[in-house]
């Protein structure tokens, strides 16, 4: 039986490298369509606070809807990407967020709308994403050979980039001259121009599904197979835990670089600071993008963080400008090398036949830490370390002669505490050998011959919960 699904696992592989010319069409499609809907996000949120009358719960709530639901959702759209046709997982999400705008679109028109409706808009828009997502992200093996894998990942990094650096700012641009009616259009013709590339591009499909090799499973099962294919792999659920807690510590320093560029200047000052930032990251995906990055993705991955949580410890950590900017500039620009290293591990170490599971249990647990990452946070800025900072407190008192006073100096603070996390992560990284030498201890033929081991998954009567065994 494994014979023959080596074979074909085998004509795949081979039958991907022509398709490396399908790759860039769809990643050009993809980067459209991610530029549409950052737009649409920045116009909604502007419509909202200004034209509608909403409050700033209000955006929170926008802001929660975009991502929760398809988080929540994850699990279970990786199943159907291993199970189905990628390229049609990417149609059918497309077309339903096209359609979603559309609906947006004649509601705008007919100036019935009222702030619920786009509460509705943007959780079906982002159940609709975060299907396209992993059928996009786990298609990059089976299109491009081997040795292009680091490369494209460099490149999917760079369009996500691109992203946040291009939508607010021909957002802002739109907004002020065809209102949230024009960007939805602009929004609904991108889907238009990524669906045109998704009908007639090319994707090879997966030859080998473990869950067929197998006795027939359960929905719920497949789910829990995409866990219980991690750890049974030490080296991964580590690599998964190590990027759960980076995506924790990241989290935070995002959410402080906007207050902390506040307490220095003004909005106008923080904007620019952000888009050469936003630059700095797709300078950084096009450097992956042709050089491929480091043989030891490994080494790659601990040796940013390494050198990043010391920029953040001696450098944005510090209450001076000329500091932080440069610390921004260094992370922005290594964090799309990181993630690519990161991207490249999962394609080549996880057989292709359960990628979709397997990063959806990635995209969710990191989801969930960049969410908790974001409000410890704020609570620790807010609660503790602002007052501690302020005229009479208590680090000032101890600590003022080198920090100095005020809301910048408190965020400055968390953020060397932050650092400090990131750099006890980076070198327990090195020294937990499962990690270090996930290279060599997971080959690559894994992912190329198929080579899995059917796993039995027995209810358990009592609590009514499912027990993972091996045969």
């Amino acid at each position: 039986m494994f014979g023959k699904a080596n074979k074909k696992e085998a004509l795949s592989q081979n039958f991907s490298i022509p398709h490396q010319c399908h790759f860039y069409f769809l990643w050009i499609g993809m980067l459209v369509s991610m530029i549409g809907s950052g737009m649409t996000c920045f116009a909604q949120s502007v419509a909202v606070y200004t034209e509608m009358g909403g409050s700033v719960m209000d955006l929170t709530l926008l802001a929660v809807l975009a991502q929760i639901p398809g988080v929540l959702i994850t699990p279970v759209a990786g199943v159907l990407v291993d199970r189905w046709d990628r390229r049609w997982v990417m149609i059918i999400g497309n077309t339903v967020a096209a359609l979603a705008t559309l609906s947006l679109r004649m509601l705008l028109v007919s100036t019935s709308i009222e702030i619920w409706h786009l509460y509705i808009f943007v959780v079906i828009i982002s159940l609709a994403n975060h299907f396209q997502w992993p059928a996009y992200f786990s298609t990059v093996p089976l299109m491009v050979s081997k040795d292009k894998i680091s490369s494209a990942n460099g490149l999917v990094q760079m369009s996500r980039s691109v992203g946040i650096l291009a939508a607010p700012i021909i957002a802002g641009i739109a907004v002020t001259n065809f209102k949230l009616k024009g960007v939805v259009l602009f929004d609904m013709s991108t889907y238009l121009f990524a669906l045109t590339i998704l009908l007639f591009v090319k994707i090879p499909k997966v030859s080998t599904n473990p869950m067929k090799m197998a006795k027939k499973f359960s929905f719920i099962e497949e789910i829990l197979y995409g866990w219980k294919y991690l750890t049974d792999r030490r080296p991964l659920l580590s690599l998964l835990i190590f990027f759960v807690f980076a995506n924790f510590i990241n989290a935070g320093l995002r959410i402080l670089i906007i207050p902390l560029g506040l307490s220095f200047g003004s909005p106008k000052a923080l904007g620019g600071i952000l888009s050469v930032c936003a630059l700095c990251m797709i300078l950084g995906g096009i450097t992956m993008g042709i050089w491929g990055g480091p043989k030891r993705k490994v080494y790659g991955i601990l040796s940013i963080l390494f050198m990043q949580s010391l920029v953040l410890i001696f450098m944005i950590g510090r209450p001076n400008l000329t500091l932080i900017i440069i610390g921004l500039v260094l992370i922005t620009f290594t964090d799309p090398i990181l993630n690519a290293c990161g991207g490249t591990l999962w394609h080549e170490k996880v057989s292709l036949g359960v990628q979709g599971r397997v990063l959806s249990i990635y995209t969710m647990l990191c989801a969930a830490a960049t969410q908790l990452g974001s409000i410890f946070a704020a609570i620790m800025s807010d609660y503790f370390f602002i007052p501690l900072f302020s005229e009479d407190g208590f680090l000032t008192n101890h600590l003022g002669h080198i920090m100095g006073s005020g809301n910048s100096s408190a965020f400055c603070f968390l953020i060397i505490i932050l650092g400090t996390f990131s750099l006890i992560l980076a070198t327990i990284g090195f020294l937990y050998k499962p990690l270090r030498f996930l290279d060599s201890r997971i080959p690559d033929e894994e992912h190329a011959k198929g080579n899995l081991k059917p796993i039995k998954l027995e209810p358990v009567i009592a609590t009514g919960a499912c027990q993972v065994r091996q045969p």
